[in-house]
C-alpha cells in the first residue's frame, strides 16, 4: 500500500519546560523498575501516525486511530487483523455508512469530511450482542467527538457513523472515556482560543494549560474545575469507576483525581517521560509515552518529517498509588519512535505512534 507523504512549514515554538510544583497531595516520583525490552521484534507497516490503538474485545481485531500531521495529510481510521496483522482504511472510504442518531447527537446530520479527517484518541463502550459503540476525538473538518457503531457479528466488524459532539472552543480534545451512565469525558490539553505564545509559556512554567470536561446527551458539556493540569493528555477510569486517571503530558506526572461532586487531585506522580495516552488492556493499566523533552519533540511534531525518532517508555501503572513498573524503554530508531499508546493484544505489546507509518511489536513472552 502507498503511504502518502506531505509537506509543511515548521512552526515556531518555545521550548516546552514542564516542571509541576508539588503544592498538592500525594505528589512523588516514580523509579523504573524492570525493563523488558529496548527493540521491537516485528512492525505492521502502513498504517499512518497511528496515535491510538484499541483492541475491540474477544475478537482478533485492532481499531488504530490516524492523525493528519503534518497539516494537509489525509487522516484515517484503520482495523487491524491480529492474527495475519493485515490491515484496511475504515475511514474515509466510499460507499461508507452513516445512520444518524438525532436524538442523541443532534450537532451533525452527517460523517465529517473524509478529505480533511483526523482521528486522534479512541475508546470503546460494550453495548450488546457483539456490538459497541466507538468514540473518536477528531480535528480538521470540525472538531468533535465522532461516534461509531461498531458490529462484530460478521466476518469483519461492520462501523457506522451515528453522530457525533462538537466540543466547545475553548476545548482543543485530546483522549476520550465512556462514563458508566452514558456520555463520556474527554481531555484538552490547552485553550485554542488565546494565543499560541501564551498557553505555550504557560506549560513551559508547569502552570495549567488544559482541563477534562464531561458531556451527557440532554445535558451537554460539563467543564471540571480542579482537573487543570499542565498538558491534559490521556485518561481512564478506575475499575470501579470512582476516579480519574489522567496525564499531565507536559507536567510529566500522572494523576488520579476524584469524581461526583467537586473533583480534586488524589494522588500524581512525576515520571522521567512525557507521559501520552493511558489504555486498560485486560486488567493491566499501560501508559506509553516519549522519552525526550517538550521542546524537542514539537519542534519534529511541527516539522514536516514524516516520522520522529525520539525514545520511548512503556510502563504498567497501579491505578491506586500510581506505582509504575517499566516494561519498555527505547532509544527510538528511524523506522520507529515517540510511541504514543500502548495495548496488549494477545502475548505481545503493540505501540502506536503519532509521527510515523508502523505499528512497533513487541514480545511479552519470556
Amino acid at each position: 500500500m502507498k503511504k502518502p507523504l506531505a509537506t509543511c512549514r515548521v512552526a515556531g515554538f518555545i521550548a516546552l519546560i514542564a516542571t509541576l510544583s508539588s503544592s498538592y497531595p500525594g505528589t512523588g516520583v516514580v523509579a523504573a523498575q524492570s525493563t523488558v525490552q529496548s527493540s521491537p521484534v516485528a512492525y505492521i507497516e502502513g498504517p499512518i501516525n497511528s496515535e491510538d490503538l484499541v483492541l475491540i474485545p474477544n475478537t482478533r481485531w485492532v481499531i488504530a486511530s490516524g492523525m493528519s500531521r503534518p497539516p494537509g495529510l489525509q487522516g484515517h481510521l484503520y482495523l487491524v487483523n491480529a492474527r495475519d496483522r493485515s490491515w484496511e482504511t475504515i475511514y474515509p472510504r466510499s460507499g461508507f455508512a452513516a445512520r444518524h442518531d438525532a436524538a442523541t447527537y443532534p450537532d451533525c446530520s452527517s460523517p465529517p469530511r473524509q478529505e480533511a479527517f483526523s482521528a486522534h484518541g479512541l475508546n470503546l463502550r460494550p453495548l450488546e450482542d457483539g456490538r459497541y459503540t466507538l468514540y473518536v476525538v477528531s480535528h480538521n473538518a470540525r472538531e468533535s467527538v465522532e461516534v461509531f457503531d461498531v458490529d462484530t457479528r460478521h466476518q469483519r466488524p461492520m462501523f457506522t457513523w451515528v453522530g457525533c459532539v462538537i466540543v466547545p472552543k475553548t476545548i482543543w480534545p485530546n483522549a476520550v472515556v465512556p462514563l458508566p451512565a452514558g456520555g463520556f469525558a474527554i481531555t484538552s490539553t490547552f485553550d485554542p482560543t488565546i494565543e499560541q505564545r501564551e498557553y505555550v509559556e504557560k506549560m513551559s512554567a508547569g502552570l495549567p494549560t488544559g482541563v477534562v470536561a464531561e458531556w451527557h446527551a440532554g445535558a451537554g458539556w460539563r467543564l471540571l474545575s480542579g482537573t487543570a493540569l499542565s498538558g491534559n493528555n490521556g485518561i481512564e477510569l478506575s475499575s470501579d469507576h470512582e476516579r480519574y486517571l489522567v496525564n499531565a503530558w507536559s507536567g510529566k506526572s500522572i494523576e488520579l483525581i476524584s469524581r461526583g461532586g467537586v473533583p480534586k487531585i488524589i494522588k500524581r506522580v512525576q515520571v522521567d517521560f512525557l507521559p501520552d495516552n493511558l489504555r486498560w488492556s485486560g486488567k493491566r493499566l499501560l501508559v506509553a509515552g516519549q522519552m525526550t523533552s517538550a521542546s524537542q519533540l514539537l519542534r519534529c511534531a511541527f516539522s514536516s518529517a514524516a516520522f520522529c525518532s525520539a525514545g520511548y517508555v512503556v510502563a504498567e501503572i497501579d491505578p491506586r498509588s500510581l506505582a509504575s513498573r517499566e516494561i519498555i524503554r527505547s532509544p527510538g530508531s528511524t523506522d520507529f519512535g515517540v510511541a504514543s499508546t500502548a495495548l496488549i493484544v494477545g502475548d505481545e505489546i503493540w505501540l502506536g505512534t503519532f509521527r510515523g507509518t508502523k505499528i512497533a511489536i513487541f514480545s511479552l513472552r519470556k
